[in-house]
C-alpha cells in the first residue's frame, strides 16, 4: 500500500512535471516567439539605421565634394580680392601722384598768374610812361616847329 501510495505520488509528481514542462515549454516557445519578434523588429530597425547611415555617408561625401568646390571658389575669390586690393592700392598711389602733380601745376599756375598780373601792371605803367613821352615829344616837336617857324619868319623879315 505504501508502495502504491508512493507510486501514485510519483505519477502525480510526474504528471505535474509534464504539465509544468508543457507550460514551461509553451512559455518558452511564447518567449522565444516574442524574442524572435523583437529580434526581427531590431533587425528591421538596424537595417533602417544602416540605410540611413549609408544615405548619411553619401550625403557626407557629397557635402565634402561641395565643400571642396566652395573652398576652391573661396580661394579664387580671395585671390581676386587680393588682386583687386593691389589694383586699388596702385590706383590710390597713382591718384596721390596725380593730385601732387596737379597741386604743383596749380601752384605754378598761381605763380604764373601773379607774374602775368605784375607784367600787365608793368605794361600799363610802361604804356602810360610811353604815352607821356610821346606827349612830351609832340609838345617838343610843336614847340620846335613853332620856334622854327618863328625863326623862319624872323629870317624872312630880316631879308
Amino acid at each position: 500500500e505504501e508502495h502504491k501510495e508512493y507510486v501514485g505520488k510519483l505519477e502525480s509528481s510526474q504528471s505535474k512535471l509534464k504539465e509544468s514542462f508543457a507550460e514551461s515549454s509553451a512559455k518558452d516557445r511564447a518567449a522565444a516567439m516574442e524574442a524572435q519578434k523583437r529580434l526581427s523588429k531590431a533587425q528591421m530597425e538596424l537595417d533602417a539605421h544602416a540605410d540611413r547611415a549609408l544615405k548619411l555617408e553619401r550625403t557626407n561625401a557629397q557635402l565634402s565634394q561641395d565643400s571642396e568646390s566652395v573652398r576652391a571658389e573661396l580661394e579664387t575669390s580671395r585671390a581676386a580680392g587680393r588682386r583687386t586690393q593691389a589694383d586699388l592700392a596702385s590706383a590710390k598711389e597713382e591718384s596721390l601722384r596725380t593730385a601732387r602733380e596737379l597741386e604743383k601745376q596749380s601752384d605754378q599756375c598761381l605763380r604764373l598768374s601773379a607774374d602775368a598780373e605784375r607784367l600787365e601792371r608793368e605794361k600799363r605803367k610802361l604804356q602810360h610812361d610811353l604815352d607821356q613821352v610821346e606827349d612830351r615829344l609832340r609838345d617838343s616837336r610843336r614847340h620846335f616847329q613853332d620856334q622854327l617857324k618863328a625863326r623862319e619868319s624872323e629870317l624872312d623879315e630880316s631879308r
